[in-house]
C-alpha cells in the first residue's frame, strides 16, 4: 500500500516542489489523526446524521390547533403502465375531436 501511495506523492513533489513537501509533512499527520478520531467515534456509535426536522406552515399549525385538518399517513402509489400513442394516432384523435374528416 505504501508503494501505491508513494508514487503519486513523489509525482506531486516533482510537479509542485517545496510547497507540496511542506503541506504533506504538516497535513499528513493531521489528516491521519482526524481519520483515527472519526473511526473511534463511529465505533462508539456516533453518527453524522442530523436530527430529523419537520417544517410545518403556519396555516397548517393554526388549523390543527382548532381541530381542523390533521396529517394522515402516506400511502403507497402504484405505477400504471399505458401505451404511448404514435404520432399518427395522436393526429387522428385531434381530427376526430375537431370534427375534421
Amino acid at each position: 500500500m505504501h508503494d501505491k501511495m508513494a508514487a503519486p506523492l513523489s509525482d506531486l513533489h516533482c510537479e509542485f516542489g517545496l510547497k507540496s513537501r511542506l503541506i504533506s509533512l504538516l497535513g499528513g499527520p493531521y489528516v491521519l489523526r482526524q481519520i483515527r478520531r472519526e473511526e473511534k467515534r463511529l465505533a462508539a456509535g456516533w453518527t453524522r446524521e442530523p436530527p430529523t426536522f419537520y417544517e410545518r406552515k403556519l396555516i397548517f399549525i393554526e388549523s390543527t390547533n382548532r381541530g381542523g385538518v390533521k396529517a394522515g399517513r402516506c400511502r403507497n402509489v402504484s405505477l400504471r403502465m399505458t401505451r404511448v400513442p404514435t404520432r399518427s394516432e395522436t393526429v387522428a384523435e385531434r381530427k376526430d375531436m375537431a370534427g375534421v374528416g
